[in-house]
């Protein structure tokens, strides 16, 4: 890596590149020669920003767990990290934990250590709350619940929508391998013998001839209207919002998309909320976690709505989001800890109708693919084995 250091000497603002394996060796660099840092700025190649995977959330828990075990047992905070960066193969991981350690040789603060080893909203928000309140263990914990309903979330959205985009990618193989490689051998076969193709045969060699013929231009439109797509949605708000918004009415699908991103923004928003977060800063957190552009949108309105006078009760109830059941507990809190409380048992509801939802969506799914399947092997079947049945007739004549 390539560090860029900002350091005051002689009164003067000096700068100077220094190339090391890791942000450890370039501590042992400074102190050599004697240099305190005002500013570290790093770079990495491109080599190694694309061969360095994300940490996964298992990993992260992982992480938290070990400093949370650590602090249990009253070692130093840089000898926490040292060892669980001992324990870290993840190299990202490794290097955000390296830049944690980096801040606080350089007198930074915790929160500001992991804000600037890029780390969530969330978990940066937690960190502060925990070092400016001295529960620092709480905290944590806090963080290790989230990573792992965000764990289990992801892992039933993953299952919902890995099955179908399986079973489809099995289907278009089958069905290309037997358009191109087997329905040709009949088609020169009825030809030799002067005989008409039945219609199933027909139809495959058709698909064949446009996967053939045009199947690159295909392609090439699919992958241009994609890069238009995401450029569209990239560059407007409106694209983003609208698309998102088509998500959520999906059938079957839109019900799972609403109660993940619902769980998502009640899980951030309860524990922030309830460890005295400033509303602003609480939403702000627990919209950021969304990946719903709609919901965003809508959200974004809350805490203007607060700030016109409106309830925090009334201005969720006014974004019109929400089912009937949530409506009903956010109209029944009357003061701080029943909107609390509210808040806690709309997250649990949402929990168990998303992992519902969920399992009636793969039950639904699950028979309509194998009919799917089965359309499809009977067409391929029908194209390959009817060419055989009227080939004596076709022989005769």
């Amino acid at each position: 890596m390539i560090f860029y250091i900002t350091y005051k000497k002689d009164g003067k603002l000096k700068s100077k590149k220094i190339k090391c394996d890791s942000f450890e060796a370039l501590d042992i660099t400074l102190s050599k020669e004697q240099i305190k840092p005002i500013k570290i700025e790093t770079k990495e190649s491109i080599f190694n920003r694309f061969i360095k995977l994300k940490p996964s959330t298992k990993e992260m828990i992982n992480m938290f767990y070990h400093i949370k075990l650590g602090l249990k047992a009253k070692l130093p905070f840089n000898k926490i990290l040292s060892d669980t960066l001992d324990g870290t193969k993840n190299k990202k991981l490794q290097l955000q934990i390296q830049r944690i350690l980096l801040g606080l040789n350089a007198g930074k603060s915790l929160h500001m250590c992991f804000v600037e080893a890029k780390f969530s909203d969330f978990i940066c928000s937690m960190i502060d709350i925990g070092e400016k309140s001295g529960n620092l263990l709480s905290s944590l914990e806090f963080i290790i619940l989230d990573l792992k309903n965000k764990a289990k979330n992801t892992k039933l959205l993953k299952k919902a929508i890995s099955y179908p985009a399986f079973v489809c990618v099995v289907m278009a193989c089958v069905f290309l391998a037997i358009t191109i490689f087997v329905l040709p051998q009949f088609e020169s076969l009825f030809l030799s013998i002067k005989g008409d193709l039945p219609f199933a045969s027909v139809s495959l060699l058709f698909m064949r001839f446009l996967v053939l013929e045009y199947g690159i231009l295909i392609a090439v439109i699919f992958i241009i209207i994609y890069i238009i797509i995401k450029i569209f949605y990239q560059k407007s708000c409106f694209v983003r919002e609208r698309l998102s918004y088509l998500s959520l009415k999906l059938p079957y699908f839109g019900a799972v998309f609403y109660y993940y991103e619902s769980v998502k923004f009640f899980l951030s928003f309860y524990w922030t909320y309830k460890s005295k977060v400033k509303l602003e800063a609480a939403l702000s957190i627990s919209i950021q976690s969304l990946n719903n552009e709609y919901l965003k949108s809508k959200l974004n309105s809350v805490y203007i709505s607060v700030n016109k006078g409106f309830s925090l009760q009334e201005s969720l109830l006014k974004l019109n989001i929400w089912d009937s059941l949530t409506k009903q507990l956010l109209k029944s809190s009357k003061d701080e800890d029943g909107f609390i409380e509210s808040i806690e048992l709309i997250l649990e509801l949402h929990k168990d109708e998303l992992e519902s939802k969920a399992e009636s969506l793969l039950s639904i799914i699950e028979p309509f693919m194998i009919f799917v399947l089965g359309l499809l092997v009977l067409w391929l079947a029908l194209g390959v084995f009817l060419p055989l049945w009227e080939l004596p007739s076709q022989i005769q004549i």
